[in-house]
């Protein structure tokens, strides 16, 4: 008898620090699971947020479409993020830069905190 390894479950946590989302299957690229932790919050400064600070990001459910990231909180309306194939090109803009707007002053500015 050979002790064979067995994959039982696949989880990936697109967003550091929020909830995973359970798969039968997972494409790998480049860093490992597809779309597997590509995305932090981040404070208006650039600084990532993360459970061990802020443990109510345990309560932010994550789901991926074809073209966007969704992000749920209990009590707050959904945000949606669209996932870009491409880095923007444009003057005075990164990659970065657009991601770094996006984060807790946004979620909080819907009608509460986190």
């Amino acid at each position: 008898m050979t002790n064979t390894p067995v994959l039982s479950a696949i989880n990936i946590y697109p967003v550091k620090s929020c909830r995973g989302i359970a798969l039968k299957t997972s494409h790998i690229d480049t860093w490992g699971l597809k779309y597997d932790r590509n995305w932090m919050v981040v404070n208006a400064e650039g600084g990532f947020l993360t459970q061990r600070k802020y443990p109510q990001m345990a309560l932010i459910e994550t789901e991926l479409n074809p073209d966007a990231l969704l992000l749920r909180v209990p009590n707050m309306p959904e945000l949606r993020i669209q996932i870009l194939t491409k880095p923007p090109v444009a003057e005075g803009n990164s990659l970065w830069s657009r991601w770094q707007h996006i984060g807790v002053s946004e979620i909080k500015s819907s009608s509460g905190s986190i």
